[in-house]
């Protein structure tokens, strides 16, 4: 799906590869989902095509160091809310609601729409130049703090008060 961004991701990636080639090698891409097994050619890689169980869903996102959307249009996320969930920090563009759910240098970084060159930028500044521990605390919190389904419910319950009293 092309709205999915994968072009933009490869070319980032490749960005990465032939800026910090020393860096590079460090880099083991997780692939789940609709992508192809062989889709990075530069960097190594592992694809579990669909994860159908909770745990190992779980598991993937936490071994992990930062998740990457390369959506060009996204709402809400639950790759992003599973990824904050489980302490993982996370690159995207800066379009549609991940600008409500990333906060840039915070929780993540987000890369200016269509800028493969500023989404390598956060690749590296995310793995290799920041306190992994300082984005992954701000990341679980994010979640509790915005998207724990109490917190949900009471926004939801807050609006129908609201709506009724009109």
């Amino acid at each position: 799906d092309k709205r999915k961004g994968i072009d933009y991701l490869l070319e980032s990636l490749d960005l990465f590869v032939k800026k910090y080639p020393d860096l590079a090698i460090n880099i083991h891409c997780v692939v789940f989902g609709k992508a192809k097994s062989q889709i990075f050619p530069a960097i190594q890689s592992t694809h579990f095509s669909y994860i159908n169980s909770s745990e190992q869903l779980v598991n993937l996102y936490s071994a992990s160091d930062v998740f990457i959307l390369p959506s060009l249009e996204d709402n809400l996320p639950n790759t992003v809310m599973e990824a904050l969930a489980c302490s993982v920090p996370v690159i995207a563009f800066r379009t549609g609601g991940l600008p409500e759910m990333v906060d840039h240098l915070k929780t993540g970084y987000l890369a200016p729409l269509y800028d493969v060159s500023k989404m390598a930028e956060g690749i590296k500044h995310i793995l290799f130049d920041t306190d992994n521990a300082f984005l992954q605390a701000n990341a679980r919190i994010k979640v509790l703090e915005n998207y724990h389904p109490d917190i949900i419910a009471k926004r939801f319950i807050n609006l129908y008060d609201d709506l009724l009293k009109k």
